[in-house]
C-alpha cells in the first residue's frame, strides 16, 4: 500500500505516525506532504467565517481561545522533516492543503490512501484523489463531538471520558464513516490546563499504533466502517462555557480523588 500523510504542521504527530507506518510490512511506500498554510491567501470568505465565529462566541471567547491554544501542544512533538530525513522517506511540499500545487503533488505521488493530520478543512478535489480516499484523525469521540477541541467539551458536559476517532474524510466536517474509535478516561488534575495536558498526552501516545493497525487490516476496516450521523458542530467555547469547564474540572477531579482514596 502507498500511503501519503498530509499535514500543515512541521512539528506534531505526523512524524510519529510516519515512523509507525515505516515499520509496517503492509506499507510498501510512504511519504509526507507538508503544506505551508502561512502562504495561503486570506480571502473574503475566510474573513467572513472568522467574523461569524467571533460573533457567535464573543470577543472574550475569541481572546480566551487564543490564550489556551498552547494548552494543546502536549505529548511527543516530532520534527517531520527530520523524521523523513532519518528514515529516508520523501517529503513533499505545497503552499496550502487546497492549492493547485497540493493537488499536483498528490496526483503525482498517486497514493492508495492519504492520512490527514493537523489540517484545516480539505476540499474534495484533494481528499478524493487517492484510490481509497482520505482518513482523518479527530481528537475527540465521534459522532458526539464534531469540530470540537480535545477533552474540553466532555468536561463541559460533566463526562469523565474523552478519546479520539479516525474517520473517512467527507464533505461534512468530521462527518465521514468511523474507522477507529477509542475511549480514554480523562486524567483529572486540579488545574484544567494540567487535565488537558495529562489526558492529551495519553491519547496522543495511542495514535501512531492505531494508524498502523488500521492499514495492516486494510481493506477490512474500511469496509466495516461505522455510520457517523450528523450532530451539531462545536467550536471555541464562550467565556461562560469556559468557566463551566473550569468548575466541572474541579468537581470531577475531587470526585476522582475521593474514589481513588476509597
Amino acid at each position: 500500500m502507498r500511503v501519503l500523510i498530509l499535514t500543515s504542521k512541521e512539528f506534531g504527530i505526523a512524524g510519529t505516525v510516519l515512523a509507525a507506518l515505516h515499520d509496517s510490512s503492509t506499507v510498501a511506500d510512504c511519504a509526507a506532504l507538508l503544506c505551508d498554510m502561512t502562504a495561503t491567501r486570506k480571502d473574503r470568505a475566510w474573513l467572513q467565517r472568522k467574523a461569524r465565529k467571533t460573533w457567535r462566541i464573543g470577543v472574550g471567547g475569541a481572546v480566551n481561545g487564543l490564550r489556551i491554544r498552547s494548552w494543546f501542544d502536549y505529548g511527543t512533538v516530532a520534527h517531520l522533516p527530520s523524521v523523513c530525513d532519518r528514515l529516508g522517506m520523501p517529503l513533499l511540499r505545497a503552499p496550502g492543503v487546497n492549492s493547485d500545487e497540493a493537488v499536483a503533488q498528490v496526483k503525482a505521488w498517486a497514493p492508495d490512501l492519504m492520512i490527514s493530520l493537523g489540517n484545516p478543512i480539505i476540499h474534495e478535489k484533494v481528499f478524493g484523489l487517492p484510490l481509497w480516499g482520505t482518513v482523518n484523525f479527530h481528537g475527540e469521540l465521534l459522532p458526539d463531538y464534531p469540530g470540537a477541541q480535545s477533552i474540553l467539551w466532555p468536561i463541559h458536559d460533566g463526562r469523565q471520558v474523552s478519546g479520539f476517532t479516525i474517520h473517512k474524510v467527507a464533505r461534512r466536517l468530521d462527518g465521514g464513516d468511523i474507522l477507529v474509535r477509542r475511549e480514554v478516561p480523562i486524567v483529572f488534575r486540579t488545574d484544567l490546563r494540567a487535565t488537558i495536558e495529562a489526558t492529551g498526552t495519553r491519547i496522543q501516545a495511542m495514535v501512531p499504533a492505531a494508524f498502523r493497525d488500521l492499514v495492516e487490516h486494510w481493506p477490512e476496516r474500511w469496509q466495516a466502517a461505522a455510520p457517523n450521523p450528523s450532530q451539531p458542530g462545536y467550536t471555541t467555547p464562550t467565556l461562560r462555557q469556559f468557566r463551566r469547564m473550569v468548575r466541572n474540572n474541579r468537581r470531577l477531579h475531587a470526585a476522582q480523588q475521593r474514589k481513588e482514596t476509597g
